[in-house]
């Protein structure tokens, strides 16, 4: 476990999660999913979001080469997508983004670090949410705490948030169309 806690500390400077509580995103009405990127895409961008900010609270100004396991279902409907919002250089400003490139586990080791990190947290989720009383496993422990992370928890209330707030978005800027450009 040294050894993994210490290639964390070597080829990463923070780490970002982000997961969807079980059956969550499929509650969600079909109108919801539709204003929503789907679970990967909602994983990926919000990991990329959060490291903008926290970059941005850090005062750090260097720009992220973000980097993602290749062949997870939905990566190329994401991966699209970013490709179109990261195409304008000041969204690339606005997130702190370099690049953004979908690699596998055997090229950039940091990500089966990342494997690890998640299939831990998927251990972790039910006993920091009170529903499991197991003890944190002691490997986990140290891989939190050798390494500076972030981690974000979708559930149904805040999907249902998010999918407002897009909801909302579209309609604002489908008044402002409507209403034609400002004189």
């Amino acid at each position: 476990m040294r050894r993994i806690v210490a290639l964390a500390s070597e080829t990463t400077r923070i780490g970002m999660g982000a997961t969807l509580l079980p059956d969550h995103y499929e509650r969600l009405s079909q109108n919801d999913r539709e204003l929503l990127p789907d679970s990967y895409g909602l994983c990926v961008t919000a990991c990329i979001a959060k490291t903008a900010r926290t970059l941005q609270r850090a005062r750090i100004a260097e720009h992220v080469d973000y980097v993602f396991e290749s062949g997870d279902a939905g990566q190329g409907t994401t991966k699209l997508l970013l490709e179109q919002l990261f195409a304008k250089s000041t969204r690339r400003e606005q997130y702190a983004f370099h690049s953004l490139r979908f690699e596998p586990k055997a090229k950039v080791p940091g990500l089966q670090l990342a494997d690890i990190f998640a299939f831990e947290t998927g251990r972790y989720v039910p006993f920091a949410l009170g529903w499991d009383a197991s003890p944190e496993r002691k490997c986990f422990q140290e891989l939190r705490n050798g390494n500076k992370h972030y981690a974000m928890i979708f559930d149904f209330e805040e999907l249902t948030k998010l999918a407002s707030s897009r909801r909302a978005a579209l309609e604002s800027k489908g008044n402002a169309d409507q209403r034609g450009p400002a004189p």
